[in-house]
């Protein structure tokens, strides 16, 4: 069960790391050169920065705030 969770906090980690770069960093355009590289990036950026980018992206979805896309 923990494992679920633990998955579902890297998939909300990742999601808010992207609207936390589109909306505050305004950043459209990533250069992959390797897909392995850039998926173990992703998960390993959401586990370390989800606690703090999860509430942020929810705060700023509903209020309405930053950069509309």
């Amino acid at each position: 069960m923990s494992i679920i969770f633990f998955i579902l906090y890297l998939i909300g980690g990742a999601k808010a790391n992207s609207f936390c770069k589109h909306r505050i960093f305004h950043m459209q355009t990533v250069y992959v050169f390797s897909w392995q590289q850039f998926i173990l990036d992703k998960i390993c950026w959401a586990a370390l920065l989800g606690w703090i980018s999860i509430p942020i992206a929810i705060g700023m979805k509903v209020f309405g705030t930053g950069k509309q896309i």
